[in-house]
């Protein structure tokens, strides 16, 4: 049978996905990495931050694109050390809930904070998680002075500074999810895990 010459259905294109606002992009050589924030669209340095104190483990850009939290090795010691920087201000637009304007937080742009350190465990306790609004970055340390014990720290962005969630010893720090549509409540909580009782909310 010849083959027919009536023309097959057309492919539906695949949408591109959106070019990134900013991304993170390592330089450098291995022992000393520079670490830039690099424009999306222009492909330009967006902002420098301070060189990491050791290999990169992880990092988040908070979803403003304000703050830059990194976590690095520290050395042979076992330790990781978790920073988070404040970069130059952006206008976003699209964003329902901007960042802190500088007049809100102590935090110069370029200005970077050590906010714990932490026993290097395994890649779950090494998670970083922003909420939706970029005021709150959530993470979990593991206490080298308490035999590795879990707690879930908040970095609040309108503060400056870093304060401990959780005193259970098992808690580690989940995702930001939406919160109950309510008069005066916060967009998202945080969910995470203490010890086996899985999921549980720990601030609203």
């Amino acid at each position: 049978e010849a083959p027919s010459t009536e023309p097959g259905p057309t492919a539906t294109p695949i949408p591109a996905s959106p070019e990134p606002d900013v991304f993170l992009a390592y330089t450098g050589a291995v022992e000393s990495p520079e670490l830039s924030v690099v424009d999306g669209s222009t492909r330009e340095t967006a902002a420098d931050v301070e060189a990491p104190v050791g290999p990169p483990v992880a990092a988040e850009l908070s979803p403003d694109s304000s703050y830059l939290a990194v976590t690095t090795r520290l050395g042979e010691s076992g330790l990781n050390e978790i920073q988070v920087t404040r970069l130059a201000a952006r206008n976003d637009t699209a964003s329902p809930s901007p960042s802190p304007s500088p007049s809100e937080t102590p935090m110069d742009p370029g200005e970077t904070l050590t906010l714990a350190e932490s026993v290097a465990v395994d890649p779950f306790v090494e998670r970083m998680t922003w909420s939706p609004d970029g005021g709150f970055l959530a993470f979990t340390v593991a206490d080298p002075e308490s035999l590795g014990e879990t707690n879930v720290w908040v970095f609040e962005a309108t503060a400056g500074e870093a304060w401990q969630l959780t005193d259970t010893g098992n808690a580690y720090a989940g995702s930001w999810v939406p919160a109950e549509d309510e008069e005066d409540e916060p967009e998202a909580v945080l969910a995470g895990f203490l010890g086996r009782r899985g999921r549980t909310d720990f601030a609203r």
